[in-house]
């Protein structure tokens, strides 16, 4: 099984440190994220519609099938657990955080009227679901366009063609010109969430992010989340 065919159950981000700042209230969403929490903190901050695009052809059935525990649950810790155990699919393993812990990451977990109120958004939204290469974005979503885009850690997959940081930050560049190219004017993308808020894997580094983009005079805004994280944003003008 392909690792892009397994799940992560809930989010392995601090959404919570981030969400307030991409103000999807009555806005059009495009995320990535297989676990489904991107939407629903989306949903749960008033988006209009949500679409999921991943590259995990489980993500959308994952999604109904937690959507559906959602409604069928009393409170939070039987949502939880029903996730969890959950014998439908394939989870990553070692990336199932406690419930305590999602709490303080998901806002729709952050206490039992917040998930009240996502169970009542859910009834009337729904994901949309699109199975895609996100570095090939063009090719799927061909001239959709969002006025918000969260890309969560996607960056971190990224893998440059040349070890060459000059090669390395065009590449960057380019890819940044086309996730914009799918935002709306005034939008709001979160063009990565970084761990640790340095390094997106072993060839590419926050500063090289920050060199490839500022040369053309784009503005980032970097959002700390919890334990160092960094959400990195930009606003189109």
């Amino acid at each position: 099984m392909s690792k892009f065919d397994r799940i992560y159950p809930f989010t392995t981000e601090f959404i919570s440190g981030y969400m307030k700042h991409l103000n999807v209230g009555g806005k059009s969403v495009l995320t990535v994220g297989s676990s489904g929490d991107q939407a629903y903190n989306a949903f749960l901050y008033g988006a209009n519609n949500v679409t999921l695009f991943d590259i995990n052809p489980n993500a959308k059935a994952f999604v109904d099938k937690k959507s559906d525990i959602l409604f069928d649950s009393k409170c939070i810790r039987d949502f939880y657990y029903a996730v969890v155990e959950s014998s439908d699919f394939s989870y990553i393993d070692g990336e199932v955080f406690s419930c305590k812990s999602l709490r303080l990451m998901n806002d729709y977990m952050r206490d039992e009227d917040a998930f009240k109120h996502l169970q009542k958004r859910m009834v009337v939204n729904e994901v949309e679901g699109i199975v895609g290469d996100v570095f090939k974005m063009d090719d799927t979503l061909k001239g959709r366009v969002f006025d918000v885009i969260n890309l969560s850690n996607v960056l971190q997959y990224y893998q440059p063609k040349s070890m060459d940081k000059t090669v390395i930050r065009r590449e960057l560049l380019e890819l940044f010109n086309m996730f914009i190219g799918h935002l709306k004017d005034n939008g709001t993308i979160m063009l990565s969430y970084i761990y640790g808020g340095q390094e997106l894997n072993e060839f590419i580094s926050l500063y090289d992010v920050l060199v490839s983009l500022e040369k053309e005079k784009y503005q980032l805004e970097g959002v700390h989340t919890s334990d160092g994280d960094l959400a990195l944003m930009y606003q189109k003008r």
